[in-house]
């Protein structure tokens, strides 16, 4: 699975200096990223292995944990979450499609 999480306006604190947050991201409660010092508008994606994901409902969340303080408020732009089929079922579709392309011109 991609995951990808835009931060945009990271924040500034009544002095107006810079703030830097730490943030972890968990899927189920499992702790899959972090991403340390983030203090500028920017775009995170990670790889999610989706074998460790159980069927069903799943969780996704994040927490600020730490970092220099000017604010500790960040704004977010979208947050998106995709499956991406495992290599080894598109070879096996291919492989489906080439022999009924076979068959067919037999």
């Amino acid at each position: 699975m991609d995951f990808a999480i835009d931060f945009i306006s990271p924040g500034f604190g009544s002095d107006a200096t810079e703030s830097r947050h730490d943030v972890k991201f968990f899927l189920n409660g499992v702790e899959f990223l972090t991403v340390n010092s983030l203090s500028t508008s920017q775009l995170v994606t990670a790889s999610i292995d989706a074998t460790s994901i159980a069927a069903g409902e799943s969780v996704l969340s994040w927490q600020r944990v730490g970092g220099a303080s000017g604010g500790n408020w960040i704004s977010l732009d979208y947050v998106s979450l995709v499956s991406v089929p495992e290599p080894s079922r598109v070879v096996l579709l291919m492989g489906a499609l080439g022999l009924l392309v076979v068959r067919r011109y037999r």
